[in-house]
């Protein structure tokens, strides 16, 4: 049998009823498509606060049965999906671009859905689970409070508050830079509101700053 939507060429010659055969002519045809077969290649999806971009490409050429126009994508949080219909910019049956889309107005910290299927003019092809992203926390606020108490001759403890509580981050660790002024620092992380800092040299100018972090990005130091 012949594949869906592929283009052939039909050699003829004719005959007559003494066996005097003509010369040949050529028909090309295409067979007639029907809905996708394969499923979008190559899915990524890249995560921020508030957003999160996904990428893929076309199914393999020959599952394609026809023109790829748009893919059918269902997103959103576990139970409550969304459909959404992306069209394809200049659909040719050859298109290899890889494709992707902003979704935006996200949740910090949450988990999405997405579900991706190729359509073409014949029909849908089937839906399936492509990923699952969880966006990221938000940057935290700068910490609050900063003490820096000296303990001994070549050592300091300084403590700290937390940065003011938010619904969007779950966790925050902290980067503590110390070094002598004009310098660079010597950065350590801890998941504390407390440290010590050892190893100081009497009579010399230190500078400390302390920096809340998430898996957003950093807060504003503090020094």
């Amino acid at each position: 049998g012949c594949d869906s939507f592929r283009e052939y060429r039909v050699f003829v010659r004719l005959s007559d009823t003494g066996g005097n055969e003509g010369s040949y002519s050529n028909i090309t045809a295409r067979t007639l498509g029907k809905a996708p077969s394969g499923k979008p290649k190559n899915f990524n999806a890249v995560p921020n606060i508030t957003f999160i971009t996904v990428e893929w490409s076309a199914p393999d050429l020959w599952k394609r049965n026809g023109i790829i126009t748009h893919y059918v994508i269902e997103w959103g949080e576990t139970e409550n999906l969304i459909t959404l219909n992306y069209p394809v910019p200049n659909p040719t049956f050859n298109t290899t671009n890889r494709l992707s889309y902003n979704f935006t107005g996200l949740k910090p910290i949450t988990e999405y859905t997405f579900k991706i299927a190729a359509v073409n003019i014949n029909g849908t092809g089937t839906l399936v689970l492509n990923g699952m992203s969880s966006t990221l926390e938000e940057v935290p606020g700068p910490v609050q409070s900063l003490t820096k108490t000296a303990s001994a001759d070549n050592s300091v403890t300084i403590s700290w508050d937390p940065p003011e509580p938010s619904d969007g981050y779950k966790s925050v660790t902290y980067t503590i830079n110390h070094g002598v002024l004009n310098t660079t620092g010597q950065p350590m992380t801890t998941e504390t509101t407390e440290t010590g800092i050892n190893g100081l040299e009497p009579g010399i100018p230190y500078y400390v700053t302390v920096t809340a972090v998430t898996t957003g990005g950093n807060g504003k130091e503090e020094d």
